[in-house]
């Protein structure tokens, strides 16, 4: 009988084309020491290193990542993580509507997935999108990005159970992602069966996914460090402190606050199909 064949994906990164610090080529890499199989680049408004990522995760496959072509689409009602079978269909991302309801509706039609993202954040919150959550395919019921403030962290973000069930009232795939704008790839992951891409998407629209918080890839203050060094020297002040931004030491603290473990963080912090 052969043993089942499980990856694992981060679905929600951005990069220097908008807000993020690090370039397509550094974000695969990292990706690939991470043991990520999947990932998307999802900029605000633009596909311009998300398609750089593709073609640099094609020419290398000795990294063993794949990268899809996606973005953070905003709407009326707050954004949307668009993700594409390939470039050609991601053009049409230049066309998509902001109205919440006509953008997914869209996206569908491309043959796009729609994920809708940190809807635990308090400031966003997931009323707006109830009208159209059963047109989606899948939720971020763990968001990285939100989970790694440590003892603050329920101060920007509700409880992830609700939303949780609102998950498994709608129908939608679970979906961890990190929604990193730094070096903090993977700290939330979305585990599925199968490899690849493709795999990827079959799990999503199966609703077969699996979402937890990996702790293990959140980075120290020295890995921010020295990122910010390197920024000083290629790029200026400006970027020193944007490596900075994502407060680190409060990364430290997320390590030790709450979780001993990797294995105890997916105990507390996992939600299955």
């Amino acid at each position: 009988m052969e043993r089942a064949i499980f990856s694992e994906a981060d679905l929600h990164i951005h990069s220097n084309a908008s807000d993020g610090q690090l370039n397509h080529e550094e974000i695969v890499m990292r990706a690939s020491e991470l043991g990520l199989a999947v990932i998307a680049v999802t900029d605000h408004e633009t596909i311009e290193e998300s398609t750089r990522a593709y073609h640099f995760a094609k020419e290398h496959p000795e990294l063993g990542v794949e990268a899809i072509i996606g973005l953070e689409h905003p709407t009326d009602k707050g954004h949307l993580i668009i993700l594409f079978k390939n470039p050609q269909q991601a053009l049409s991302s230049k066309n998509l509507p902001r109205r919440l309801t006509s953008a997914i509706c869209q996206a569908r039609e491309y043959e796009a997935l729609v994920i809708i993202p940190h809807p635990g954040l308090k400031f966003v919150g997931i009323d707006p999108f109830l009208p159209a959550v059963g047109q989606a395919h899948g939720i971020e019921t763990l968001n990285g990005f939100s989970h790694a403030f440590g003892p603050l962290r329920g101060l920007v973000i509700a409880d992830p159970f609700i939303v949780e069930q609102i998950r498994k009232g709608h129908g939608l795939a679970a979906i961890g992602s990190s929604d990193t704008h730094n070096l903090d790839i993977g700290s939330a992951r979305t585990r599925f069966r199968g490899q690849g891409a493709e795999g990827l998407a079959l799990a999503i629209k199966q609703k077969a996914t699996s979402a937890y918080l990996n702790i293990d890839s959140l980075p120290t203050f020295s890995d921010y460090l020295r990122l910010a060094v390197t920024n000083w020297r290629k790029f200026g002040a400006r970027r020193f402190l944007g490596s900075l931004a994502n407060h680190p030491f409060i990364f430290d603290v997320a390590k030790t606050e709450a979780f001993q473990s990797s294995d105890e963080a997916k105990r507390k912090h996992t939600f299955e199909p």
